[in-house]
């Protein structure tokens, strides 16, 4: 028997094997089957009698292929979190135009409730407080395939009961509009007295989230409960163990949630536990208006390759969708109501790529004047994306990248957002397909599993297939 890669494993298991061979052959079959499912392909060299004979069998094994040898390797067998998406919020907002609604939640112009392709987020992140958001973006970005979760701003922690219920109310008013809530967190940013003031202990938010998990379990469609949205990552870990310390909190939150604020750099420890999600919520640069490729990479990039690739957190948000007027607001929007940035497709470099339900991917290797690489890929049906930062102010060119555990069929095509003038989506150096002027096309050949390319000052996604 010679053992082999998994690919040809998958055929070999599945074949038919005569009744007539009886209890020997059975149990040769058995092993065989056990063998494959290890990803190993067996070629069974044996001489078999019939139905109570005896039956010898030599073995050989073959070790499976080395990794590629490449600057980056990606390995498909090295699994980390699943991903729930990428989103903002709409609080303070009003309702939001239809076309940004596209440029925000829709990948294809022919998606449904599409007119335009933008850059593919899942998930909007509303205020439960009069005012603070719309049912009609809620419905927008539901009729795009997203799903809403909510905040309560300005919760008084003196009653927990009476605050519980208008949470609670809240969330009927919107599944009886047709709008059903995934989860609500506890508190929006308790450590900071961001929300009239008011300074929630770890204490009050533990005991109220033992109080408000209960009825937001109990409705229909059941919502989940995270944990409070801290303002800053240095006062995650003080809130989550609060909550880890009181079993009624700890039994009532699915979530954990946290603000990139302060240090976003630092990252903080998941829960005890390691069996629930970890969401990111909301940062932006605070800095005044910068639309270039440099606060893209050295700001939006890096925050997020933080909190996805180096802590593992199941979803990431941006602040605001849209931000008022540039002058006004920073970078606090994914964009301006009077113009577009680079980081608008920078983010879509992650979110339009990596949809609900792939699973991020182990990733070996480094480069001088790379930040980071991140893989992530499809378990439905192998599609994969690597996405490389390259914050050194210049193009590096023959950068090679590998795939192993896997099979790369046909080629890899590069998406690239990089320092050309901002332009319409799919624009060269706008989430395009390869990019003239810095000299990558479109369509990149593979070779035992590696393909070569250059990587433009900017954020380049590799798709690709196994």
């Amino acid at each position: 028997m010679t053992l082999m890669n998994a690919e040809r494993a998958e055929a070999i298991s599945t074949r038919t094997w005569p009744t007539a061979r009886g209890a020997a052959s059975q149990s040769l079959l058995r092993a065989g089957i056990a063998f494959a499912a290890a990803g190993l392909l067996l070629v069974l060299n044996c001489d078999l009698a019939y139905a109570n004979a005896s039956a010898s069998l030599s073995v050989n094994v073959v070790p499976s292929g080395s990794p590629p040898t490449a600057n980056f390797v990606a390995n498909f067998n090295d699994v980390h979190q699943v991903i729930d998406g990428f989103g903002g919020s709409d609080a303070f907002s009003g309702p939001l135009p239809n076309n940004v609604l596209d440029q925000m939640y829709c990948v294809n112009a022919t998606d449904p409730g599409c007119a335009q392709a933008g850059i593919g987020l899942t998930l909007l992140r509303q205020g439960i407080d009069p005012g603070l958001s719309v049912q009609a973006n809620a419905l927008g970005v539901i009729a795009r395939g997203g799903k809403v979760w909510a905040t309560p701003w300005y919760v008084d922690p003196s009653n927990y009961g009476s605050s519980a219920q208008a949470i609670t109310n809240w969330v009927s008013a919107q599944i009886a509009a047709g709008i059903p809530i995934h989860t609500v967190s506890t508190q929006n940013e308790p450590d900071c007295g961001c929300n009239g003031g008011v300074v929630w202990s770890t204490g009050d938010t533990a005991a109220f989230a033992g109080v408000l998990g209960p009825k937001l379990h109990s409705l229909s469609p059941r919502v989940n409960l995270s944990s409070p949205e801290v303002g800053g990552v240095y006062a995650y870990p003080n809130y989550a163990a609060a909550i880890e310390a009181d079993p009624t909190a700890n039994a009532q939150t699915d979530i954990f949630t946290f603000h990139q604020y302060s240090s976003p750099d630092v990252i903080p420890q998941v829960p005890a536990d390691g069996t629930r999600r970890v969401w990111e919520d909301e940062i932006y640069d605070s800095s005044t208006w910068d639309p270039s490729i440099a606060m893209a990479v050295n700001g939006t990039s890096k925050f997020i390759y933080d909190a996805v690739a180096t802590f593992g957190v199941n979803a990431w948000h941006y602040w605001w969708l849209m931000e008022g007027s540039m002058a006004d607001f920073g970078n606090a929007g994914i964009i301006a109501t009077d113009g577009v940035p680079k980081h608008y497709f920078a983010i879509g470099n992650w979110s339009r790529y990596v949809r609900p339900g792939w699973l991020r991917i182990g990733v070996s290797g480094s480069l001088s004047g790379l930040y980071g690489v991140a893989a992530f890929k499809n378990p439905s049906n192998g599609a994969f994306a690597i996405i490389a930062i390259n914050n050194s102010g210049s193009d590096i060119q023959n950068v090679t990248f590998g795939v192993s555990g896997a099979s790369v069929k046909g080629s890899v095509t590069p998406y690239v957002t990089s320092g050309t003038p901002i332009g319409a989506l799919g624009s060269d150096g706008n989430l395009s397909a390869g990019s003239a002027s810095s000299n990558v096309p479109a369509s990149l050949p593979v070779s035992g599993g590696v393909f070569t390319s250059t990587v433009p000052y900017g954020v380049t996604t590799f798709v690709g297939q196994n």
